[in-house]
């Protein structure tokens, strides 16, 4: 989140000064969160007293991600005529990850090389997926609760994950763990979103 909302603010205000508007406001916030991290150091650095931390900002990946994936989602249909090459790569970009995650480093870097090619694979596949008419409502309110269930889906895995994962556990037994896991942490985290908004509470928090 404190990379997402300070990257939509940026290509918003982007759109906006295309458009001929003039953003004051927005523009204010976003000056104030490039100059936050430099105001508490000279802080830290006057007073000697230690400040928090700034998380909120993007690296160059993560503007890349957002406008690449833009551009990748406004291609025309039969833009990308062969997909065959990318059922092959999806797969070997996942193992990748996995080989990465679990050999080399954890947690995998957003800009990886391999989450990139993923990222690549999925927004082809799924850009040119025909949803079918009566379908579309219940996709278009996931939709909306996605930003939701991504916000508290880390505390049903703190609650769940925790007590049940354990570095003796063979195979099978983790594979089928991990399957059941990530279905109900789905469940339980877009059940979550959906009821905030069932009762009118986005107004206050997402």
């Amino acid at each position: 989140m404190y990379t997402y909302i300070p990257l939509i603010m940026l290509l918003a205000f982007a759109m906006l000064i295309k458009a001929g508007k003039r953003p004051y406001g927005l523009g204010a916030a976003l000056l104030g969160l490039a100059v936050l991290p430099s105001v508490l150091t000279t802080v830290t650095e006057v007073t000697g007293r230690e400040t928090a931390p700034v998380a909120w900002g993007f690296g160059t990946y993560s503007l890349v991600y957002a406008v690449g994936g833009a551009l990748l989602f406004a291609l025309p249909a039969g833009a990308v005529s062969r997909r065959r090459p990318l059922y092959l790569l999806l797969p070997l970009t996942m193992a990748g990850a996995l080989w990465y995650n679990t050999r080399i480093h954890y947690v995998m870097p957003n800009a990886h090389l391999f989450v990139a090619a993923m990222s690549v694979c999925v927004l082809l596949l799924i850009s040119r997926i025909r949803v079918p008419e009566k379908r579309r409502p219940l996709l278009l309110k996931l939709a909306d609760a996605a930003l939701g269930a991504y916000m508290v889906h880390v505390l049903f895995l703190e609650e769940l994950v925790t007590p049940l994962v354990s570095p003796d556990l063979s195979g099978p037994v983790a594979g089928a763990l991990l399957a059941g896991l990530v279905a109900v942490v789905m469940a339980l985290s877009f059940a979550t979103s959906l009821l905030w908004g069932k009762l009118n509470l986005r107004k206050l928090l997402g």
